[in-house]
């Protein structure tokens, strides 16, 4: 016996597992190349990767968790060019942007932690939609058995 979708009882449906790893698909490759040129020759040698999904691969894809390290690079990066401005400001405007580098500093850390507390509600969720979810191709119903 198939599952049948509950919205409108069509036999078309799929697991969400399934869409994401049929869906998604990764490549990489090597390229190398040689230059000529008036001064001489050259060589080259590079890597590349990728990943591509289909539009409902992606609609039901893995939440992104938000990276800590980011927020601390722009802080670290935005207080250590302050105390350099204020010191070296001819006037008042430097400070200004001391200030603001600061103010970056702060809004940097409360974005992180709103990010990372939608994420912790939202990871749950898209799990257990994941492990036992079902999606009808006939009616576009999302279910979870």
């Amino acid at each position: 016996m198939a599952i049948q979708c509950p919205k409108c009882g069509g036999e078309h449906v799929q697991a969400i597992k399934v869409i994401l790893q049929s869906g998604t698909s990764f490549s990489s490759g090597t390229m190398t190349g040689l230059g000529v040129g008036t001064d001489g020759a050259g060589t080259f040698v590079g890597t590349s990767s990728g990943t591509s999904q289909t539009t409902l691969a992606a609609r039901f894809s893995a939440p992104k968790k938000p990276a800590l390290w980011v927020e601390v690079a722009n802080g670290i990066m935005a207080l250590a060019s302050s105390p350099w401005l204020a010191a070296h400001g001819p006037d008042a405007a430097w400070r200004y942007l001391s200030l603001a580098m600061w103010a970056y500093f702060a809004y940097s850390f409360w974005g992180y932690r709103k990010k990372s507390a939608a994420y912790k509600v939202y990871y749950p969720k898209w799990k257990a939609l994941y492990d036992n979810g079902f999606f009808c191709h006939k009616c576009g119903n999302t279910f979870v058995v």
